[in-house]
C-alpha cells in the first residue's frame, strides 16, 4: 500500500485544533475563572436577597374638601383593592405624615379621624395618605361624632410598588448569623460563592450580615436606594447594599 504524507489542509486543520484546545483550557482553568462565576452570580443575589425582604405598598392620595374642617371623622371608598389585601392593614397619615387613627372594612372603606394637620389653613381643603401594607400593625380605633358628608373628598391618585421591610430585615440577619449555609442553599447560591448585605438607614442606623472575606478574594458589590417600612410605619430611604466573592 502506498503511503503519503499528511496534506497542507491536516497539518492547519489539526493545528487549529491544537490551539483551540489550548484555549479551551486556558478559559475553563485558569483562576480568573472564579471571578467570573461570582461576578454573574451579583445580580442574581441581589434580586434574592430583595425578593427576601421586600413587601408590597399601595397608597393613595385624598384631598378632603375644607368644609370638612370642622369634622371629627372621613369615611372614604377606596376602590379595587379589596381583593387584594389579604392580611394587609391600613395606615392613614395627614400632610404632615404622622399616622391617625383608623381602620377599615373590606378593604375599600377607610375610616380616620381629621381633628388636625390635615390642613394648611382656614378654607383650604385638606390632604391625607391611605396606605395599606402587611407591615402595617393596627391602630385604635378612630373617634368622633360628626362625619364628613359622602362627596366631600376625593381619590387623586394610586401607586403600588415593593418596598423593603424592616421586620423582614432582622429576620433574614438572624438567619444569616444563625443558619448560613441553609441560606445559601435557600438562595440557589453555588458552593463556592459567598455573600454578605447590608442596609444603611438615613438615620446612620445600619443592618447587615458580614463575614470575614480572604484578602485572596475578588470582591464584587452592588447599591441600590429603596424605600423601607420601618418597625414603626413610617416609609424611610435606605441603601441597600450586596457583596459576592
Amino acid at each position: 500500500m502506498e503511503k503519503r504524507g499528511l496534506s497542507h489542509i491536516e497539518v492547519i486543520l489539526s493545528f487549529f485544533i491544537f490551539v483551540s484546545f489550548v484555549l479551551f483550557a486556558i478559559y475553563f482553568f485558569s483562576p480568573s475563572k472564579t471571578s467570573r462565576i461570582v461576578d454573574s452570580s451579583l445580580s442574581y443575589t441581589l434580586d434574592e436577597v430583595k425578593k427576601n425582604i421586600s413587601v408590597e405598598l399601595e397608597s393613595f392620595s385624598v384631598i378632603l374638601n375644607s368644609s370638612t374642617q370642622g369634622d371629627d371623622l372621613a369615611s372614604v371608598e377606596i376602590k379595587g383593592v379589596a381583593n387584594e389585601l389579604d392580611n394587609k392593614r391600613v395606615r392613614v397619615e395627614n400632610s404632615h405624615g404622622v399616622d391617625v387613627n383608623s381602620t377599615e372594612t373590606m378593604g375599600e372603606i377607610v375610616q380616620f379621624e381629621i381633628k388636625g394637620g390635615f390642613y394648611e389653613g382656614a378654607e383650604t381643603n385638606g390632604k391625607a395618605i391611605v396606605k395599606f401594607s402587611e407591615d402595617f400593625t393596627s391602630s385604635d380605633a378612630p373617634s368622633g361624632t360628626t362625619f364628613a358628608p359622602v362627596g366631600s373628598y376625593r381619590v387623586v391618585g394610586g401607586e403600588k410598588k415593593k418596598v423593603l421591610s424592616e421586620k423582614k430585615i432582622l429576620l433574614l440577619n438572624e438567619s444569616y448569623y444563625n443558619n448560613y449555609d441553609g441560606l445559601k442553599k435557600e438562595f440557589n447560591l453555588p458552593g463556592r460563592t459567598s455573600f454578605g448585605f447590608q442596609i444603611k438607614l438615613d438615620s446612620g442606623e445600619i443592618i447587615e450580615g458580614k463575614k470575614n472575606i480572604p484578602s485572596s478574594l475578588e470582591v464584587f458589590s452592588r447599591s441600590e436606594r429603596m424605600e423601607i417600612i420601618r418597625i414603626n410605619g413610617r416609609v424611610e430611604f435606605a441603601d441597600l447594599t450586596v457583596k459576592v466573592w
